[in-house]
């Protein structure tokens, strides 16, 4: 799911062609969306924080750094909201 809420804030055509994401459709994105809407933070681990970095090697590489900033701008106001 992490990995598919820094897709869904990069670029949402990757959804085509990103293997890691090909599987989720605008209906899930729509999900998502309506589901974090509710959250007032987010807590996740370095564990996953890690795995989804990883994941994004795989994503296009036209994309890459892109997604790995708004991974960034994730954890800092992950740390903030602790």
């Amino acid at each position: 799911m992490m990995l598919l809420w820094l897709v869904v804030q990069t670029d949402l055509a990757l959804l085509n062609n990103f293997k890691r994401v090909r599987n989720f459709d605008r209906t899930d994105v729509v999900l998502l969306r309506n589901l974090l809407e509710f959250c007032e933070r987010f807590v996740t681990t370095p564990h996953i924080l890690a795995e989804t970095d990883n994941f994004i090697d795989q994503a296009p590489t036209y994309r890459r750094n892109d997604l790995r900033v708004n991974l960034r701008r994730f954890d800092r106001f992950r740390r903030r909201s602790a």
